[in-house]
Parts: C-alpha cells; structure tokens; sequence
C-alpha cells in the first residue's frame, strides 16, 4: 500500500491524489505491478515442519535401537540369555518414549506426551524390580513417586500454557514445584521406611525454593511496574 508523502495517510493502488489533504500520488513505474504472497526464491520450498520431525523420529529411534541391539547381543554372547541387558534395553525404550512422545502428539489440548513419559518411568521402575533381589518396593515407593512428579510437571506447564505463569514467574513456579515435589517425596519415602509422614530432609530444600521463588516474583514484579509506569508517561 503506498502512502501520502505530505500526511503519510494510506493510500487505496489507484487513488492518484490524497483524499485527505490532496497532494497528487506520484506511483514509479512497475511498483503497482509487484507481486505479492510468495517472498521465497524459485524452487525454494517452504519451510515443512511435519518433515523434520520425521527425520528427528528417525534418528533418535536409530541412535537408541542400535546400543539396545548391542547389548542384547553381548549379553546373549556372554550369559547365553537375557539378563543384565533387559534393564538396558528397557532404559533406552523409556529414553525413547520421553524424546518421541512430544513429536508424535502436536494437539495443545492435553499434553499426552507427559503421561507416556509417567508410564515409560514407571515401566523402567517395574522392571528393575523384577530383575533386582529387593522386591516390593515398585507399588508402594517407585510408582507414588512417579506420580506425584508426573503431576507436578503437569500442572506446572499447564500453568505456563495458559500464561498464568510467564516472564519470571515461570522460573518461580519451577522452584516451587521442586519444593512441593520434594515434600511429597520424603513423604512417600518416610511412609515406606517408618510409617510416619512427619518430614525430614525436604524441608531443608523447600524453604531455600520458596525464598528464591519469592525473590524471582518480586523481580518480576517490579519489572511489571517499571513497563507500566514507561506507557503510562511515554518514555
């Protein structure tokens, strides 16, 4: 769209004169004839996001596939059957389901990938029990503690989503999640070992969390008010 050199008022392609204060519309030659829409040089296509996250599916399922491969083989070779390497292999099919699952599920509906990664972890978890002499430890230890981490992650980027939390505050509401996280772990872990809920070391992590969260959100605080107060008298 051209614009008038004396009032800078929008001008319509044809208009020769400006309707506000008249000055005549002088338009170069070949300017009204430029194409728009397509900005990218011929035979350049656009940039395809559905392509790359194909190429990075397949490298990362490559570059696990082949350790779990191997170490199947030399366990195979070794044990003549399947011992230490289940563990390996099961390691690496969690590492998988964590850095795929975010590539595979592109809906912003509910974040599907921070469940497949909770029942990837607790998968592992179950299955070094089962190949460990220590039983008993995966319903009342492991898969508590994997839940409360799944759901503190997924209140967290829910908050950060719908930018209830962002600037600083995301940074403040990290601290507090790993505060809270780790009250409910010892928790977990005081009710596994004694019996009892009364905490112990989380409160020495979360009282250091909930002082620097506060300091964040002050920051961040204080930054609003300075953006605020720069609108308000223009400078």
């Amino acid at each position: 769209m051209p614009y008038c050199v004396n009032c800078g008022v929008e001008l319509e392609k044809r208009e020769r004169c400006c309707p506000l204060c008249g000055v005549p519309v002088i338009v170069p030659d070949g300017v009204d004839q430029v194409q728009e829409g397509r900005l990218l040089p011929p035979g350049r296509d656009e940039y395809s996001t559905s392509t790359d996250r194909q190429l990075i599916f397949y490298l990362i399922t490559i570059a696990l596939a082949v350790p779990a491969l191997i170490s199947l083989t030399i366990n195979l070779l070794i044990n003549s059957r399947v011992t230490w390497s289940l563990v390996v292999v099961g390691s690496l099919a969690a590492a998988w389901v964590v850095f795929v699952s975010p590539l595979l599920y592109r809906r912003r509906v509910f974040p599907l990938w921070i469940v497949f990664d909770m029942l990837a972890a607790a998968g592992l978890l179950y299955l070094i029990e089962t190949t460990v002499p220590t039983k008993g430890w995966f319903r009342p230890l492991a898969l508590p503690v994997t839940v409360w981490v799944g759901a503190v992650v997924l209140v967290l980027y829910k908050l950060i989503e719908r930018r209830a939390l962002h600037g600083l505050q995301i940074v403040s509401g990290v601290f507090i999640a790993i505060g809270v996280l780790s009250l409910f772990i010892d928790g977990t872990i005081q009710e596994y070992l004694y019996d009892s809920l009364r905490p112990g070391w989380s409160l020495i992590v979360l009282i250091p969390c909930i002082a620097v969260a506060a300091i964040f959100a002050l920051i961040q605080r204080k930054q609003q008010f300075v953006d605020r107060m720069e609108r308000w008298f223009h400078y």
